[in-house]
């Protein structure tokens, strides 16, 4: 190998590195949606003891119920989420219930509509991350009309919400299958089809191209699964949260019951507790928690690329052909006009 085609040997790790990287981070989402159907499945009793304590039989009698306090706009964006799930994987529809109960909750404490907004906000991001990694799981098992029907009910929920710096719509329109020195992996991309890199090591300026085209696309790739993975994981850290609420919720209702404290005195610190850990954050020995809201809108695709940046850097990557963060959100943006470009051809 000589002359401009060195580095060939550098491009070839470096896709390698990049694609393990993509599969490494897959991996933690899979672990981040596992951790919060535990959070959930649990959090689901402790639901029902505070429904049941509020002298309702069933779920769905309180959401009835609680729907009336909600605005006309409240109402149409509950429903359209209700729609979305209705034909999806049980732990979706496991994912809403948590979440319908707690915005419905939310409701009959009268509070404030940026709070019960982001009740709305944290189930869409958690639906959305839960469908994309079922999606992904049938993907691989080579299951691609399932797949791609669960990732664009992910893409809808997604966008509705998420945009601007913490656009993880962008990430959920679709996956892209690579094959890289035949790894076989499929990684959140824009567009739904399947490129496979052809290296021809016996052309080296072939190798070359196909290698540089393989990087672009392999950084551009792990940008936004690991943008997936941060919010994953700070959603799994506030599934707990959500727990705790309720089971601190059950426990107060039974001191109402006892006649002990009044209604109005254990909405407000339900309220309060919601409000914590939902937007305003909690001051504990001086310092500052931040909140979900605090910590999702934390995730910027400046703090992303500068997270990745110091990961390479870190453990010395050859990053000599490896694409800007400007070139990373350009090629989104053109990808995801693409993509919107195709679906509504598709449905007309």
């Amino acid at each position: 190998m000589t002359g401009v085609f060195l580095d060939n040997n550098n491009r070839g790790d470096r896709a390698d590195q990049l694609a393990s990287d993509v599969q490494h981070l897959q991996e933690q989402i899979r672990q981040s949606v596992s951790d919060a159907k535990n959070h959930d499945e649990r959090a689901v009793v402790y639901l029902n003891e505070v429904i049941k304590a509020r002298g309702f039989k069933t779920l769905d009698d309180f959401i009835k119920e609680a729907e009336k306090k909600l605005s006309e706009e409240q109402r149409e964006e509950y429903h359209k989420l209700k729609k979305e799930v209705e034909d999806l994987d049980d732990d979706v529809k496991l994912a809403f219930t948590i979440g319908s109960g707690l915005y419905f909750f939310g409701a009959t404490l009268k509070l404030s509509a940026t709070i019960l907004r982001m009740f709305l906000q944290r189930q869409l991001l958690v639906i959305g991350i839960r469908t994309i990694s079922m999606g992904l799981l049938r993907l691989l098992s080579g299951d691609l009309p399932a797949g791609l029907k669960f990732i664009r009910a992910a893409s809808k929920m997604l966008s509705r919400f998420f945009r601007g710096g913490r656009v993880v719509g962008r990430a959920a329109t679709a996956f892209r299958r690579l094959k890289v020195f035949g790894k076989a992996l499929c990684v959140a991309g824009i567009l739904i089809d399947v490129v496979t890199f052809a290296i021809d090591f016996s052309q080296e300026k072939k190798q070359r191209d196909g290698l540089q085209a393989a990087i672009k696309e392999l950084c551009i790739a792990r940008f936004e699964v690991k943008k997936i993975q941060m919010h994953a994981s700070v959603v799994v850290t506030y599934s707990s949260d959500a727990r705790a609420t309720l089971d601190y919720a059950a426990t107060m209702q039974d001191l109402v019951k006892q006649g002990l404290l009044t209604q109005e005195v254990v909405d407000a610190q339900v309220n309060k507790k919601l409000d914590q850990w939902i937007t305003s954050g909690v001051e504990i020995d001086g310092k500052k928690l931040p909140s979900m809201k605090e910590e999702l809108d934390a995730i910027t695709d400046a703090k992303v690329y500068e997270t990745l940046d110091k990961f390479d850097k870190d453990r010395s990557a050859w990053l000599n052909e490896d694409p800007g963060l400007k070139y990373i959100v350009d090629e989104l943006e053109k990808k995801e006009k693409q993509e919107k470009a195709k679906e509504e051809k598709e449905e007309q």
